[in-house]
C-alpha cells in the first residue's frame, strides 16, 4: 500500500475550489519488491515551488474579491471547505494510507456514518466569528485533537523532493481527519487503544500514516472495529463450531478434501493419515475446543484438548483439537462452499442494510466490469463500497474516490475469496 502519487498545477487548484480533479491515464505502479505492475490508480505530475507559490498568491487574491463582492463565505473567513462531510471526491497521496481514507468513506456511505463524521468535526470560531481551528473527536478512544488553520494550510502544501504530495487532496475534511489520526497514533495516552481490535498496532508502517490498522480507525471514531469476513476465516470459524459440536457427538468424519485425505500430527508428533469419507469413533474428548479470541490462535497447538479417534480396525489415534482445526482449515474443500455462500448472504444482506463497508483486497485481482471491460483490483490496497443492489455493487478506489467501479454480483461473489469483506453496523 505504500506508493507514490503526484499531484498537477491544475488539479490540486480545481479540487482547492472543491471541484472534481482531472483524471490523467493509468500507470504502473512500484511494487515492495521494487518492479511494476499495471493497475487501476492514477499517476499525477509534480508542482513545481514557483507555481505553487504563484497558486498560493492567486488563491488569496481570489478569495480576496469572493469577499469583497460577497461571493465568500466570510463569516467562515476560511479558504477551506470543512463542513463535516466527506461530500467531495478525495484522491490518496504519498502515504500508504488506503486503510484510513477506506474507513471514513465507508462511514460516509452508510446509514449511520454520516452522523458519525458530522459529530467528530467541529468548527472552532473566536469572539469575532472567525475560524481559528478544528476539531476532531475519536469517539474510541474519547480524545479530542484540535487542527489550527496553519496546518491544515501546511499539510495541504507539503510535497517531497520528487513532487509527490503527502497527504490526500480533494476533500478537506478528509485532510483534515488524516492530520487528527496522526495526533492520535503518535499520543502515548492512546498506545493501549489497540488492546480493543483484532489486529494489533496504529500503523504498520514507517511512519504514523502508513499501513494504517483499519480496525482502529473505525474503533476510534465509532468505538467499535469492523466485523471481517474472508473465505478462511469463515472456514476456521465453522471449523470451531464443528469441533464444538464434536464434544457430544460419538462419531467424527469429514468431506472430501485435496487430496482425499487429512496429515494430521498426533500428540506425540506421530504423523497420521486421516482418510475422507471414513467414520472415525470418538472414544475420548476432554473438555471441548478452546475458544480463542482471534482466528490465528486457534491452529495453537499448545491447546491441550486431546481427542481420540479409532478406526474401522479398532487403531486408536489422539490428536489436539487444534491439529484437527488446523488440518481442516488447511484444507478448504473439507466445508463445502454452499455453508460459506450462505454465510456471505448474510454480510451482503448487512451491506444493503446500511453497514459501513471497507474491502481490504489481498491480492492483485484482474476481472471485468458490469460492462464487460477489464480492469484490475489492485492487491494490498482498500477499497470503499459505495452501493448494493440484487445485481451489482459499486466500489471505489482510494486514490479516486469519484470514479465508480460496477461489477455484477456474481463477479463479486468469485472474486471474495481475495478480499476481507470489512462491515459495521451501529446498534
Amino acid at each position: 500500500m505504500d506508493k507514490i502519487h503526484k499531484i498537477n498545477a491544475t488539479q490540486v487548484a480545481s479540487v482547492s475550489n472543491k471541484t472534481k480533479a482531472n483524471k490523467t491515464e493509468n500507470a504502473p505502479r512500484p511494487n515492495q519488491s521494487g518492479s511494476t505492475q499495471e493497475n487501476s490508480l492514477t499517476e499525477f505530475h509534480p508542482i513545481p515551488e514557483d507555481v505553487r507559490a504563484k497558486k498560493n498568491i492567486f488563491q488569496k487574491i481570489i478569495d480576496f474579491f469572493k469577499g469583497l463582492f460577497g461571493t465568500k463565505d466570510t463569516d467562515n473567513d476560511s479558504r477551506y471547505d470543512v463542513n463535516g462531510q466527506l461530500d467531495m471526491d478525495a484522491h490518496q497521496g504519498r502515504y500508504a494510507n488506503c486503510a484510513l481514507i477506506g474507513a471514513c468513506y465507508s462511514l460516509q456511505y452508510s446509514d449511520f456514518g454520516k452522523d458519525v463524521l458530522k459529530d467528530a468535526i467541529k468548527i472552532n470560531k473566536n469572539e469575532n466569528g472567525k475560524i481559528e481551528s478544528y476539531s476532531v473527536y475519536f469517539k474510541g478512544a474519547d480524545a479530542t485533537y484540535t487542527i489550527t488553520k496553519k496546518e491544515l494550510e501546511k499539510a495541504d502544501l507539503l510535497y517531497n523532493k520528487e513532487g509527490s504530495r503527502h497527504y490526500s487532496v480533494g476533500d478537506d475534511d478528509m485532510l483534515l481527519l488524516e492530520l487528527a489520526y496522526s495526533k492520535l497514533a503518535t499520543d502515548p495516552a492512546h498506545k493501549d487503544l489497540e488492546q480493543n481490535v483484532p489486529q494489533k498496532g496504529f500503523s504498520l508502517g514507517s511512519t504514523e500514516l502508513d499501513g494504517i490498522n483499519h480496525h482502529l480507525v473505525m474503533y476510534a471514531l465509532t468505538g467499535k472495529p469492523y466485523d471481517t469476513i474472508d473465505k478462511n476465516k469463515f472456514l476456521q470459524i465453522k471449523t470451531r463450531e464443528i469441533l464444538n459440536q464434536l464434544e457430544n457427538s460419538e462419531t467424527f468424519s469429514f468431506a472430501r478434501t485435496t487430496p482425499d485425505e487429512l496429515n494430521l500430527l498426533d500428540i506425540n508428533g506421530k504423523n497420521i493419515t486421516l482418510n475422507s469419507g471414513e467414520i472415525y469413533e470418538i472414544t475420548e474428548y476432554n473438555g471441548g475446543f478452546v475458544r480463542y479470541n482471534n482466528y490465528s490462535d486457534m491452529s495453537n497447538t499448545s491447546s491441550k484438548k486431546p481427542m481420540t479417534l479409532k478406526d474401522a480396525n479398532g487403531i486408536e489415534y489422539t490428536f489436539y483439537s487444534s491439529e484437527l482445526a488446523k488440518g481442516l482449515t488447511s484444507n478448504p474443500r473439507c466445508l463445502q462452499d454452499d455453508d460459506y455462500n450462505v454465510y456471505l448472504d448474510k454480510k451482503l444482506d448487512s451491506i444493503k442494510n446500511g453497514a459501513a463497508t471497507m474491502l481490504a483486497v489481498r491480492n492483485k485481482i484482474d476481472t471485468q466490469d458490469v460492462n464487460g471491460e477489464n480492469i484490475t483490483i489492485v492487491g494490498q490496497h482498500a477499497y470503499i463500497v459505495k452501493a448494493l443492489d440484487d445485481e451489482t455493487i459499486t466500489i471505489l478506489n482510494t486514490y479516486d474516490t469519484g470514479k465508480d467501479i460496477v461489477l455484477n454480483i456474481d463477479n463479486f461473489r468469485a472474486i471474495s475469496k481475495e478480499i476481507d469483506i470489512e462491515t459495521l453496523e451501529l446498534d
